[in-house]
């Protein structure tokens, strides 16, 4: 776990959901944002999108690293 990060998300089962504290899930996703420009758009790609959906996940929902850069470089291409 990061010593600073700016929010955190399920990341096995309830994936997307966004942890009121730390280690509230399994497998937690710490988001830490370097970006102050993108930042506000970076939280509402993250937290608005319904992951399963969008990768036709049926059997227990895993959301990876992968998943989440691909996502934010096709809903704001100006990330490099």
């Amino acid at each position: 776990m990061p010593d600073r990060y700016d929010f955190s998300i399920c990341g096995f089962g309830r994936i997307g959901t966004v942890a009121e504290r730390e280690n509230q899930y399994c497998q937690q996703i710490y988001v830490t944002i370097n970006n102050d420009q993108y930042r506000e758009q970076i939280i509402k790609v993250i937290q608005d999108t319904d992951w399963i959906k969008l990768y036709g996940m049926t059997a227990t929902p895993k959301l990876k690293h992968w998943m989440i850069n691909k996502r934010l470089r096709e809903q704001i291409p100006q990330l490099v």
